[in-house]
């Protein structure tokens, strides 16, 4: 079921550099960005963070790093790894789109890094149920980049309180 939901998702990731190339075979513990329990080999880590960082150096740097990327949807599959507890999509590139409601319902996670990916709209209220949650980052650094979307914006911090880091967002304060 696990390794189904991992297909799953990445029917909806465009790759074009193939980091998702190693997602055959049946054992998905194995596949690159992986991680499962040694005692249950349940998925347990899903880390996708581009492993290039972009540097303002060149064109030619940006280009190679815009093209490791992962873009496209967050497909709502990824609800069927119960044991998840720590999900880096970070550094990535999903422009414009909504940080999906569903990673709200994952009862173990405990991290959640989608830093730099460029997600915008409103910081869904249901992260708020991720009761184990102890280190969120919406963070993002290159403003420049957003100019087609407004950012995120967060309508409610209370549900944060309990968080031990936090990346600073750029965001609006709705008063309602």
């Amino acid at each position: 079921m696990e390794r189904k939901a991992l297909l799953k998702f990445k029917e909806g990731i465009n790759d074009r550099t193939g980091r998702l190339s190693s997602w055959t075979g049946k054992n998905c513990c194995r596949w690159r960005g992986v991680g499962c329990s040694n005692r249950t080999g349940r998925v347990v880590q899903l880390n996708l963070r581009n492993p290039l960082q972009y540097q303002y150096y060149s064109e030619d740097t940006y280009e190679s790093y815009d093209r490791s990327c992962l873009s496209g949807e967050i497909n709502p599959s990824l609800l069927s790894l119960k044991y998840l507890n720590f999900l880096d999509l970070s550094m990535n590139n999903f422009l414009g789109i909504k940080i999906p409601q569903f990673l709200g319902s994952f009862k173990k996670l405990r991290y959640l890094n989608i830093s730099n990916s460029f997600f915008a709209g409103t910081v869904p209220p249901h992260l708020g149920n991720l009761s184990s949650l102890r280190h969120l980052d919406l963070s993002c650094w290159v403003s420049w980049y957003n100019q087609g979307s407004s950012g995120l914006r967060v309508e409610n911090l209370h549900w944060i309180s309990r968080l031990v880091v936090i990346g600073e967002p750029q965001y609006e304060l709705r008063q309602p």
